[in-house]
Order: structure tokens, then C-alpha cells, then sequence
């Protein structure tokens, strides 16, 4: 009985090594998992949503669309997103969304860009500029 209550222990403890959680949605760190953005004109960002491997791609997806809600302050964006479930990625310093090689390791990821639709002209509406005094 006490060795099956050993064995018991030693397999429970060997079966949470292994064990790996999602990716949670945060900031990356210096090349990490999580998300960056960047600003490329006003009102439009690049975003890059990279997780470990047991973070599903939908979920990455969801923190694409999170942070594109918190750049543009509700959801009132346009976007375009690229998947990206194993794609080889460079680790280390940033540059844009793109990191400079160190090391590399293939990762899930999303890419993309973000309009926010207080950036996008109104159709119709046409700019009233004053008269230039003279």
C-alpha cells in the first residue's frame, strides 16, 4: 500500500512539470509573449499578439481585438489581421512589431493594423477652413 501511495505522489508531481498555461493578456516584455503596438500614422497602429504554445491562435485574436479596443478607445476601429500559427520569430529587441534576431523558436502569433474610425474621413463631410485674412 505505502509504495502505490509513493508512486501515486511521484506521478502527480511529474504530470504538473509538464504542465503549461495560456499566454494571459499583457504587455510584452523585451521580445516576450504578449502583445506590442505601434503608432504608423494618426489613428493607425500596428499590433502583434505573440503566445506560448498552448495559447490557442482564437485567443490571440481576442487580445488583438483587446488592444485594438484600448487604442481607439471603444469599438470603433477597422482592422486587418494575419495569422500566423507558426511562424519562426526573431527574439530581442524591438523594432516596430518586428524584433531583431537573437534567437529564434516558431510560435503562435497575430499581426496587424488597426484603423480607429475617429481617424477615417466622413464621407461627405468636406473641412470648412476659414478665409485667410488679408
Amino acid at each position: 500500500m505505502r509504495q502505490k501511495t509513493k508512486f501515486l505522489i511521484i506521478a502527480v508531481l511529474l504530470s504538473s512539470c509538464g504542465h503549461l498555461d495560456p499566454t494571459p493578456y499583457q504587455a510584452s516584455d523585451q521580445g516576450g509573449f504578449g502583445y506590442v503596438d505601434r503608432p504608423i500614422a494618426t489613428g493607425q497602429y500596428e499590433i502583434q499578439v505573440r503566445g506560448n504554445t498552448a495559447t490557442s491562435a482564437y485567443t490571440l485574436e481576442r487580445y488583438f481585438n483587446h488592444r485594438a479596443t484600448e487604442l481607439c478607445g471603444g469599438d470603433n476601429y477597422e482592422s486587418f489581421i494575419k495569422h500566423e500559427k507558426e511562424t519562426e520569430i526573431h527574439d530581442g529587441r524591438l523594432t516596430g512589431y518586428y524584433f531583431t534576431p537573437t534567437t529564434t523558436s516558431a510560435i503562435p502569433m497575430v499581426t496587424g493594423t488597426v484603423t480607429c474610425k475617429s481617424a477615417l474621413p466622413q464621407a461627405g463631410i468636406v473641412p470648412i477652413v476659414p478665409p485667410v485674412a488679408q
